[in-house]
């Protein structure tokens, strides 16, 4: 029962609250093997719906007489205490340049290697470019030490058929040998919009519990001089949607691992 209750909560996390809803009344009217076809019609459109759906039907073989009101019952549940986690989020306001010393905030460079230094498990980093930032290098070197797993999607150099004069890819892989480094290109995209798309995305995501949205690039001039605003993420469900998203993105391959 462990594991469907696991198995529901996963569930419930995916699911907008109206659709659990949706779900549950359904589910009331059904039991044995109805309750999985009932939940699986509901999951089909949603791109983690298939393994939902196989994580369900195996916590299901051991509970096959189940009554689709109990499931419906924990499915609930789950919902409401996932909007509860989900509402519990803070978010803060993170800027680079001039201040008028009326509002608290805190630069870019700061959060970065704050998010860095906080993260225990795994880092995703998007920028366009990246260079002269020794200091956030150094932070990423030491979470390599505390055996964080670091990700990094940055836009080619001109010579490797991207659209940045400098190599920013190679000269952060010699100082993060360790790290997975991603790149995106748009000429392989199956949607034509994309085709002369770069990488012009800036965040930063930590164990899908803290994330960095922001306008700067990873540049000594974004770090310092440069009129940068962004927001820190803390809690709810923003940064583990972002971190799910990338992931997603390279185990589809729509990011291409060098």
């Amino acid at each position: 029962m462990k594991r469907l209750d696991r198995a529901l909560a996963k569930l419930a996390i995916k699911l907008h609250p109206d659709r659990v809803l949706a779900v549950a009344d359904a589910l009331r009217e059904v039991q044995g093997e109805l309750v999985l076809r009932i939940i699986e019609e509901h999951c089909r459109p949603m791109s983690t719906g298939k393994e939902l759906i196989n994580d369900l039907g195996e916590s299901l073989q051991g509970a096959s007489n189940i009554s689709g009101e109990v499931v419906a019952a924990k499915l609930e549940a789950a919902s409401a205490a996932a909007t509860l986690v989900n509402a519990d989020e803070d978010i803060e306001l993170v800027w680079t340049g001039p201040t008028t010393g009326q509002v608290p905030i805190r630069r870019t460079a700061q959060v970065l290697e704050g998010l860095i230094d906080e993260a225990r498990e795994v880092i995703f980093i998007v920028s366009f470019v990246a260079y002269k930032v020794p200091r956030l290098v150094s932070a990423l070197q030491n979470a390599q030490k505390r055996g964080v797993y670091i990700n990094v999607l940055l836009e080619r150099s001109k010579s490797d058929g991207g659209s940045v004069d400098f190599d920013s890819i190679e000269t952060i892989k010699e100082k993060l040998p360790n790290a997975r480094f991603y790149v995106w290109d748009g000429k392989r995209a199956l949607d034509k919009e994309f085709l002369l798309g770069k990488v012009h995305a800036k965040c930063a995501v930590a164990d899908g519990q803290l994330a960095f949205v922001s306008s700067a690039n990873l540049t000594q001039a974004a770090m310092e001089i440069n009129m940068e605003m962004g927001l820190l993420v803390r809690g709810g469900a923003t940064p583990r949607k972002i971190q799910e998203h990338l992931q997603l993105l390279v185990q589809s391959e729509v990011l291409e691992a060098l």
